[in-house]
């Protein structure tokens, strides 16, 4: 995967927010030890997402310890403003193991935490 500029915006965010202010432990953790990645996604529907998300959950499933992937997905239109509906895309990566095409499916999801960040929102 090659480094865009989503994914430098988005580094940039994660290293003067989440890790900048300890908002994310294992971002730092990860970022230390050289397991941070970024990446584009460049499909357009909650599907293609949901495709490379399960594509990176086998990878991070095969990864050492402290393993990181920031999936970015700027170009899922309905996500661009709507930070419940991608919130909700991500509850249900987390609620819905079956789905996974990782070859333990409980024993890998088990390993990973979802984690919704949105540059727009935020959590109350």
């Amino acid at each position: 995967y090659h480094q865009d500029d989503y994914c430098t915006q988005v580094q940039s965010w994660t290293n003067a927010i989440p890790i900048g202010l300890g908002l994310c432990p294992w971002a730092l953790k990860s970022r230390y030890q050289g397991r941070l990645q970024y990446i584009t996604c460049h499909g357009n529907t909650p599907t293609d997402v949901q495709e490379m998300v399960e594509e990176h959950c086998q990878i991070l499933c095969q990864a050492p310890l402290w393993s990181t992937c920031l999936l970015i997905c700027p170009f899922v239109t309905k996500w661009q403003d709507d930070f419940a509906s991608f919130d909700a895309f991500v509850r249900q990566l987390t609620t819905r193991p079956e789905n996974s095409s990782c070859d333990n499916n409980e024993e890998c999801r088990s390993q990973i935490t979802f984690v919704a960040f949105h540059p727009r929102c935020y959590r109350k």
